[in-house]
């Protein structure tokens, strides 16, 4: 693949992020959950929080399907809710590990989506190789942003 493909395959995907977690609000908002979204350096997976057993369960419903990378495309997550994974796999060890597998082994969220609409405050980074990266990012009660990484909020790259 062309650099130019391989370019517009990350800011496709950051945009394609950016989208889906603001779909996942919409749905924590209309269906009173709470909602999370779990991230691995090649995957991630959105989540519902089931407080009768205080589990996490992965969703695997359109359009919220786990999904995984392709074509060197990597992931990383900056989150105020306590880890810190980076496209390593590497997390800051801010949360103990017992916060973030639950019995059915489905990960403690990155990124937590509550049904009155807050998100935890993040950065999720999209990168390949030595391209240029993007990134979805929110602060928490603003709309997520796909930006290039390093750069302002750019309204051309806006989930409206």
């Amino acid at each position: 693949m062309s650099d130019g493909g391989a370019r517009q395959r990350v800011q496709t995907e950051a945009e394609r992020v950016a989208l889906a977690i603001e779909l996942a609000r919409m749905q924590a908002l209309t269906r009173n959950e709470i909602w999370g979204l779990s991230v691995g350096p090649t995957e991630y997976a959105f989540q519902t929080y089931d407080p009768a057993d205080g589990s996490w369960r992965v969703l695997d419903e359109p359009p919220f399907v786990p999904w995984r990378a392709d074509d060197g495309l990597l992931f990383a997550v900056r989150a105020e809710l306590g880890q810190r994974a980076d496209a390593d796999g590497n997390d800051d060890g801010a949360a103990p590990p017992s916060a973030r597998k639950d019995d059915d082994d489905a990960e403690f969220p990155s990124i937590a989506i509550l049904p009155g609409g807050e998100i935890t405050p993040f950065e999720f980074v999209v990168s390949s190789g030595d391209l240029p990266s993007w990134s979805a990012r929110s602060d928490g009660i603003g709309r997520v942003l796909a930006t290039p990484q390093g750069a302002s909020e750019a309204p051309s790259t806006r989930v409206r």
